[in-house]
């Protein structure tokens, strides 16, 4: 567009599969690269994407979604995003990890047919389940569950037979130790390319563009041996979003 028909300053934001988001600012009377105003853009506008190194750290710490879980710290989710905070507060997603009808499920599960496989915190607590594979069940927290931090640490989505992060969602958690970027968070995987907040650290990642197919897929894998369960497949069609 003509440099008078635009804003006094325009940004423009890029993403790229496994780098960071960047952007730029342009001014309308900015000389450099041809945006001066009432003329029309005489170059490309160069924004550089660095690389990321996609290395899971399952020694990072989950932070907390709640606004007021660390009175000294600001990096909880909902300090800033309060709506979708609230959102998620009042969703099944945050009581996952101590939800009684799982617990009832599971011990049903385990007495109808011991065979199945005990994988239900793959989906349930992958919060906790991210950190120290295996089965079992037992009420856990907040930060077990299904929440913020761990949705946008997904790098892309594998194999949907497979139970959360016992192989259907691979995590790419940053290492803690990392001094690049301010807080604690340092990477955010989404599916837009303009969040280039320094806190957050956006990265995209398309596939989370169908988050709201996935939290509706039912859950399990396969029919339990005894038949004691009734069991629903997974959509195969969802499997393209896999790498």
């Amino acid at each position: 567009m003509l440099g008078r028909e635009a804003p006094r300053a325009q940004v423009f934001a890029a993403g790229a599969l496994g780098h960071q988001n960047g952007e730029t600012v342009v001014f309308a009377d900015d000389i450099w690269p041809g945006w001066a105003a009432g003329r029309v853009a005489a170059g490309p506008l160069l924004i550089r994407l660095e690389p990321i190194d996609a290395t899971d750290h399952p020694s990072y710490a989950w932070q907390h979604p709640a606004p007021d879980a660390d009175p000294d710290g600001l990096m909880s989710c909902g300090t800033c995003h309060k709506w979708h905070y609230d959102e998620w507060h009042g969703s099944r997603h945050a009581r996952s990890a101590h939800n009684g009808h799982v617990a009832f499920e599971h011990k049903r599960m385990q007495d109808i047919a011991p065979e199945a496989p005990d994988d239900c915190r793959g989906c349930h607590q992958p919060g906790d389940a991210g950190g120290e594979a295996g089965g079992g069940w037992q009420a856990r927290g907040a930060k077990a569950a299904v929440h913020c931090d761990l949705c946008h640490k997904v790098h892309h989505i594998e194999d949907l037979r497979e139970s959360g992060v016992f192989g259907a969602l691979v995590l790419a958690r940053p290492d803690p130790q990392a001094a690049g970027r301010p807080g604690g968070i340092h990477r955010v995987f989404g599916p837009v390319a303009d969040v280039t907040n320094a806190y957050m650290g956006g990265l995209l990642e398309p596939a989370l563009r169908h988050v709201a197919l996935l939290r509706r897929l039912p859950s399990g894998r396969r029919p339990l041996a005894r038949g004691g369960l009734p069991q629903a497949q997974h959509l195969r069609g969802v499997a393209r979003l896999g790498r």
